[in-house]
């Protein structure tokens, strides 16, 4: 939802773009069993998220047109980022 309201051009261009606030919006409460436990994320967590995605696209492998590497390379970043933080609260 993010990366299509940054990156897609079929976006109306008269859209204003989602903030950091609208995003952890989106995203409250989505933290807990069945992603619907009624717990925040955490929000230094997700002002990361937010500024990963508005800086550079995730684009998928099918999407790409000689961009296999940055994909790669930004799949790598998430990978690491996610295995260094708890992405679920722990019970």
């Amino acid at each position: 939802m993010l990366n299509t309201d940054q990156h897609n051009d079929n976006v109306a261009k008269n859209a204003i773009p989602m903030t950091v606030k609208n995003f952890k919006n989106n995203v409250r409460g989505c933290n807990g069993p069945g992603g619907g436990g009624g717990v925040d994320f955490d929000q230094e967590m997700l002002e990361k998220i937010f500024e990963n995605i508005r800086d550079q696209e995730i684009v998928l492998p099918e999407e790409q047109k000689g961009r296999v590497e940055k994909f790669g390379n930004v799949w790598r970043k998430c990978r690491f980022f996610f295995t260094k933080i708890s992405i679920f609260e722990q019970r």
